[in-house]
């Protein structure tokens, strides 16, 4: 059986199916499935096209007690999954549901694993071809009719049974920019308590997914396939929450949290969350059961944010979680981080590198706004006199302009970027690198140009 989502709300298991969405101005997500659809008498014909038998990405744990690891872990995982280039080879007028390109489809797949990274869980779901293919069917019907469903009916544009049997196992989304924005909407879960997309990037036993994208008519859509052939359960972590304790980048903390943890009973759960003595989540929800693992979710109003000035220290308390008919409580702690050290907070009044930071080559580098539209500053903090390179690349490593060569004395510096080449014309929008080097410390960000 499927279920009924109406408004984005996933209901439980029911007879019936449809499906409207949640607006999110032009942005889109529908509700999921809750188990795997019974299948067909004759299972339907796949129409093969040319994939990687398998997409793997791959994401190593993180230690979220560690700040600085954290915020490696953001930067080499979450800010290197978005800028590429989606190549995709289909035509909605045509009903051609076409392919994405390769590394297009590695970059939402890392996207996905670091959120499964940052709570503890196996970071190494695969996209898999068959699936991939079946994905790119049901986006394309998503695109072609300018709704979602996971129920499609045989009158929609663009009809197959793949495509049909993908829209009923996957999360769908519609409308926005990029596959990595579009697994941002299924974490962030926007106005749907159930938070039922996330509760499927999240789920323990996920291993084997699939990913279609298109681009072009009413919308662009979007499935993952996130329904059957899971792995056993992994005996850690007990409990999955989003955001996780410990240090969490600001860039991936919604409105609505959550706290999941299999075979309990949420029915007189209480929640609790504080930021300096001040109460601050508000409509708790209890999860219904189908949609992975029981929970509760709950809103926390100023979320989300821009870039905190200071770490901001959230306490959770959730109480009366029923085990085996027995209560317990879960505490802990959300620290809310800036990972490019926020440039609200004076430079002069930070302190400098340690001496065995700068020995060690940690040259701090910031950069504001990132992502940017006319230009961004770039502060760098140089720990003894000497010559500065600073330089742009482009994801090809081709030089695009070399900001700054000169000597340049210990302290805080600055560079602007007004994101033109040195033809003095703009360049493209997408994803550069800047290349900071004083002395033998040498440290390269990411930035991100849009237009």
């Amino acid at each position: 059986m499927r279920s009924s989502a109406v408004l984005g709300l996933c209901l439980g298991i029911a007879a019936l199916t449809g499906s409207l969405a949640q607006a999110q101005g032009s942005r889109r997500i529908g509700a999921v499935a809750p188990s795997v659809p019974p299948p067909a008498a004759t299972p339907p014909a796949f129409d093969a096209r040319p994939s990687e038998a398998v997409v793997e990405a791959g994401v190593p744990q993180v230690d979220r007690s560690d700040r600085a690891a954290v915020v490696a872990h953001y930067l080499n995982y979450y800010e290197t999954s978005e800028g590429f280039a989606h190549g995709w080879s289909g035509n909605v007028a045509g009903c051609e549901p076409g392919s994405v390109a390769s590394d297009y489809l590695a970059a939402a797949l890392q996207r996905v694993n670091y959120y499964r990274s940052m709570v503890g869980l196996p970071a190494n779901v695969s996209f898999d071809a068959a699936k991939n293919a079946k994905c790119q069917d049901a986006a394309l019907m998503m695109s072609a009719n300018g709704q979602l469903s996971h129920s499609p009916p045989v009158s929609w544009l663009c009809y197959t049974a793949t495509g049909a049997q993908a829209a009923g196992s996957s999360n769908l989304a519609a409308g926005y920019a990029s596959a990595w924005s579009a697994i941002d909407g299924f974490m962030g879960d926007r106005g749907q308590p159930e938070v039922g997309h996330r509760r499927w990037i999240l789920y323990p036993r996920l291993i084997s997914s699939g990913f279609g994208a298109t681009f072009g008519g009413s919308w662009n859509g979007y499935a993952m396939w996130v329904l059957g052939d899971w792995a056993p359960r992994p005996p850690e972590p007990e409990w999955v929450a989003w955001p996780p304790a410990g240090y969490v980048p600001y860039r991936v903390v919604h409105e609505l949290w959550s706290f999941t943890l299999p075979a309990a009973d949420f029915n007189n759960t209480t929640v609790s969350v504080t930021h300096e003595g001040r109460a601050v989540e508000s409509n708790v929800y209890r999860l219904t059961p189908g949609f992975g693992d029981p929970g509760v979710s709950w809103s926390v109003e100023e979320f989300p944010m821009g870039a905190p000035a200071v770490d901001r220290v959230y306490r959770v308390q959730i109480g009366n979680v029923l085990i085996d008919s027995q209560p317990h409580q879960f505490d802990y702690d959300v620290i809310v981080i800036d990972p490019e050290f926020s440039l609200a907070v004076d430079p002069d009044a930070i302190e400098p590198p340690a001496a065995d930071e700068a020995a060690a080559g940690l040259l701090r580098v910031r950069s504001h706004p990132n992502p940017f539209t006319a230009g961004t500053t770039l502060r760098f903090y140089v720990t003894g006199a000497a010559t500065v390179r600073v330089e742009i690349f482009n994801v090809l490593g081709r030089r695009v302009r070399t900001l700054l060569d000169a000597r340049r004395p210990v302290g805080w510096q600055t560079v602007h970027w007004d994101g033109r080449g040195v033809d003095g014309s703009r360049v493209a929008a997408g994803a550069y690198f800047v290349r900071v080097a004083a002395g033998r410390q040498v440290v390269t960000r990411r930035l991100l140009l849009a237009r």
